[in-house]
């Protein structure tokens, strides 16, 4: 009889996941769970519902994204082209959410360090190149389209509660909640 940890490596063989493919990690799991012997650190909860960049699978069968220096398991993983992923267009706000290395994914430019500043904040979209990279406002730099996750726009939603006129505004309507009573629920 095979032992649990005999088991995932053979199922991590099998699950197809290949180096440069994106993929989405769907969920995350606790340390040393259903045969993978790794720990989960906190860090890794930032990528829950992201799509990732895979950099190659060890012998063992955990996961290196591009994105971290975390291993994963693989059975956190979905596939990125299940998910409908939004065109970014001039105009359009997003997220940086990393840096990038040189030659990194086809990217020919280098990250300079007057780059940082923008990891991890929302930004607007000013130009986009032949290659697909991305100029922001504030910025002369050329940065890597695959850094960037669009953000959803500001919106105006009409509270829902009888008698009600009040319009309230939110960036992430999809996490606002209008409670009977007519108190604004808890924004993200």
């Amino acid at each position: 009889m095979k032992d649990i940890t005999s088991i995932y490596m053979e199922q991590s063989l099998a699950c197809g996941i290949k180096a440069g493919e994106r993929r989405t990690i769907m969920v995350s799991c606790k340390s040393h769970s259903d045969g993978w012997q790794g720990m989960w650190w906190p860090e890794m909860d930032r990528f829950v519902g992201k799509t990732v960049t895979i950099q190659r699978k060890t012998c063992i069968g955990n996961v290196r994204i591009d994105e971290s220096l975390c291993l994963f398991p693989y059975f956190v993983f979905g596939k990125a082209e299940d998910l409908v992923a939004e065109k970014i267009e001039i105009g359009d706000v997003c997220v940086i959410d990393r840096a990038a290395r040189t030659n990194k994914r086809g990217w020919q430019a280098s990250w300079l360090p007057e780059m940082d500043e923008f990891v991890g904040k929302g930004v607007v979209i000013t130009y986009i190149d032949e290659d697909g990279d991305f100029m922001i406002k504030g910025s002369n730099c050329c940065f890597p389209h695959f850094i960037f996750t669009k953000i959803p726009v500001l919106k105006t939603l009409v509270d829902s509660t009888p008698h009600s006129k009040r319009r309230i505004n939110t960036d992430c309507p999809e996490f606002l909640t209008i409670r009977p009573s007519g108190r604004e629920g808890e924004k993200c």
